[in-house]
């Protein structure tokens, strides 16, 4: 099965603004209702607690909850890159952010029956990074007692992943994640700007269905290796942005944009009004 998702015109404007007297493009909030569970933007200033151009804070526009950096590990704010917007630069040597006591905040993205929906729009700015690089995780990235979710670029020599997007439901024992999701060589192209969707459902009773991803609008990909159930336990650290949620390793060099996080599967209109909320704010993806 698909996403649902279909190609649409790009309508020229910023979100937000009016094109020739048509209405408002619905934005997150108004598209999931009340599944939208986070919806961290860096091209927000409100949201954004700076010193300088560095990123002290992001609070949700869904919650209070905010991912948050201090010292050297702060990412910078860069304006002028996406459609004119700014977005945050994480270094990949020291950078990242977390959502401190996070541990039970986000189980529905490896333990609830309903699952979740994980969008992030990043830029890997390597070329050639030749490595891993976690985007989002709260588990502790291939140990062996981790339980969570995570959500990476790849782009290590190995033909099977280089320049991949893989996922994992991390189940708290030994082996590896439930699902491991790996599009097409090259479909997460570096040093532009993608959209990619994780649509996560841990217990459905089909391991093949327990997650989806699709990259900048395309079909849904869909590769489990292991039939495992997800664990029930919460997960293991907090949430973590551009690092490994509890090591000094697979820091994102790139950029990130805008995070949407919902706590159950959007329908396909719910797909297809965000496809045209993203596109619209930013362009059609991949955007140089």
């Amino acid at each position: 099965m698909e996403f649902g998702f279909s190609e649409s015109n790009t309508v020229n404007m910023r979100f937000g603004f009016l094109n020739q007297g048509a209405t408002a493009i619905p934005d997150p909030a108004q598209i999931l209702g009340a599944d939208l569970y986070d919806w961290f933007d860096f091209t927000d200033s409100t949201t954004l607690s700076l010193t300088g151009v560095r990123v002290d804070a992001i609070t949700s526009k869904a919650s209070a909850r905010q991912f948050t950096s201090s010292g050297a590990n702060r990412p910078q704010i860069v304006t002028n890159q996406i459609n004119g917007l700014q977005v945050a630069r994480f270094d990949g040597i020291s950078e990242f952010m977390q959502v401190p006591t996070s541990t039970a905040l986000y189980n529905f993205l490896h333990n609830q029956a309903s699952g979740g929906m994980v969008i992030v729009v990043n830029k890997i700015t390597d070329a050639n990074p030749n490595s891993l690089m976690n985007i989002i995780n709260n588990n502790s990235s291939g140990a062996t007692a981790s339980v969570g979710y995570s959500l990476s670029y790849d782009d290590r020599s190995s033909l099977t992943r280089n320049n991949t997007f893989p996922n994992g439901i991390v189940r708290g024992i030994s082996g590896n994640p439930t699902s491991t999701n790996l599009p097409a060589n090259n479909s997460y192209q570096p040093q532009v700007y993608n959209v990619g969707i994780n649509i996560v459902y841990p217990n459905n009773a089909t391991a093949a269905n327990r997650s989806k991803i699709s990259i900048n609008f395309g079909a849904d990909t869909q590769n489990n290796i292991l039939t495992n159930n997800a664990s029930i336990s919460n997960a293991t650290d907090n949430l973590t942005l551009c690092k490994n949620s509890n090591a000094s390793t697979f820091f994102l060099k790139g950029d990130m944009v805008e995070i949407i996080i919902s706590q159950n599967q959007p329908t396909p209109t719910q797909l297809t009004q965000l496809n045209t909320y993203l596109t619209s704010k930013y362009g059609t993806f991949p955007i140089v």
